[in-house]
């Protein structure tokens, strides 16, 4: 299943860059604000930043891929459920991530009409492995964080981290309001900016070749008002067997 110009694995591997990307200068400068928190007042931040989102979450994003590319990414998350798509902007359906507590989690490739083996991101991609049920959290305005996660203070003022059995990451805060505007996980980087409270209207990352990856919020509603239908069976891809198979988040 060789690919042409945008390289093979496309857009199957955006996918899996895009599921847990999710900034521009300024969104993570160090402030005297940040300097001067007590771990009282940045206690306070965690819990407020850990609150469950406001409801059923229905998003779109403008996805620019490289200098080059824009396509559509549409969201939908309820509780244990959710529903991440790529479609061209004015087009088909390419690439479909989806989760529940019934069925894990899986990726689809709309394309080559299969199913990716793998329901994280893989390290061959040079990218961190942020859970997939996570992003709903992180692109809703809260740190990702899940009930058996183990949560400590980082180093540097306004840093806390994150583990799991089998994800960590670093993740920044900034005040005024608090908000997240990074996360580190391995050597896979995601900058959030342009927030509207603590929402992020930018997220920013680069794929393993250095090719930036960049979502912009068109619009956002705490409502679904329609789920879409069943995802349909699809076979394995017989071209990713390189990728981690049977992985859960």
């Amino acid at each position: 299943m060789k690919r042409e110009g945008l390289g093979a694995g496309f857009p199957s591997a955006l996918l899996l860059s895009v599921l847990m990307l999710l900034a521009p200068a300024g969104g993570c400068r160090s402030t005297t604000a940040v300097l001067s928190t007590s771990e009282e007042q940045l206690s306070a931040a965690i819990r407020e930043l850990t609150r469950p989102l406001p409801g059923p979450m229905a998003a779109l994003y403008r996805l620019q891929v490289g200098s080059t590319r824009t396509l559509r990414l549409a969201l939908l998350a309820d509780g244990g459920w959710g529903r991440m798509t790529i479609s061209e902007s004015f087009g088909s359906t390419l690439s479909i991530g989806a989760w529940d507590e019934a069925e894990g989690s899986r990726i689809l490739d709309m394309r080559e009409g299969c199913r990716l083996r793998t329901t994280g991101l893989s390290g061959e991609l040079g990218l961190g492995e942020i859970p997939i049920r996570r992003i709903p959290l992180l692109l809703g305005g809260r740190i990702p964080l899940e009930e058996d996660d183990h949560l400590d203070l980082g180093r540097d003022p306004g840093e806390i981290l994150i583990r799991s059995a089998h994800w960590q990451a670093l993740i920044r805060l900034v005040p005024d309001p608090w908000r997240v505007c990074e996360i580190r996980s391995g050597d896979f980087v995601v900058k959030l900016s342009d927030h509207s409270l603590s929402v992020p209207g930018r997220i920013e990352t680069r794929d393993d070749s250095g090719r930036l990856i960049r979502l912009d919020l068109l619009r956002l509603r705490w409502e679904i008002r329609r789920k879409p239908g069943k995802l349909p069976e699809f076979p394995l891809c017989t071209a990713d067997s390189r990728l981690d198979e049977g992985r859960k988040d």
